[in-house]
């Protein structure tokens, strides 16, 4: 009878090495499989944000003391004033342009929501300044409005003192809505750039 050969000790690594290579391998799917994932969801993050930039553009600007509707709340600019100062004064070379909001819910549900409204200059965005006039009581920066309620008040911005008034819009913007709905109002219409 023959004798069956021993068997050959197999190296001792050889368990650890095939683990490494699994991980490895584990490993790189993982990778390939992440940035499949991150150029997909780059992919429709573009468009979303390309959606958001379409649907924040803002109609034409209506005249002053023309009321708009967005989706229930009927948003009118109907005034204006400029002024040198109220408890504090403007910077120099500047004065305050006082606008007064009027807002009313003209739908049948509550409206709770955020509102921004800023000026835009000669195409330059310009935010509210935060001053305190007791002559002229602030517009709400929140709206909680049941069904045949409103609201009103005045929101003040720097100007300078040689403002082209032609050259003023004021936007009403809802902060929370995607794509973002707004309104423009001119506050004199281009014939009309001499009135103060």
């Amino acid at each position: 009878m023959g004798e069956v050969p021993a068997e050959r000790p197999r190296p001792w690594w050889r368990w650890p090495l095939l683990g490494c290579v699994i991980a490895l391998g584990v490993a790189a799917g993982i990778l390939i499989a992440s940035v499949s994932c991150l150029a997909i969801l780059g992919y429709f993050a573009e468009e979303a944000i390309e959606e958001l930039r379409e649907g924040e553009r803002i109609a034409p600007s209506v005249a002053l003391g023309q009321p708009v509707t967005i989706d229930g709340l009927q948003v009118v600019v109907d005034r204006y004033e400029i002024s040198d100062g109220a408890e504090e004064a403007p910077a120099p070379g500047a004065q305050f342009l006082w606008v007064h909001i009027a807002v009313q819910n003209v739908g049948d549900v509550p409206i709770d929501e955020a509102v921004l409204v800023k000026m835009e200059y000669k195409g330059t965005e310009m935010g509210e300044s935060f001053v305190y006039d007791p002559a002229r009581p602030p517009f709400p920066a929140s709206l909680r409005l049941f069904p045949d309620v409103g609201a009103e008040g005045w929101v003040a911005f720097e100007v300078p003192v040689a403002v082209e008034l032609a050259e003023v819009s004021v936007v009403f913007k809802e902060v929370f809505h995607i794509p973002a709905r707004a309104a423009s109002w001119r506050l004199v219409e281009p014939d009309n750039a001499n009135e103060r």
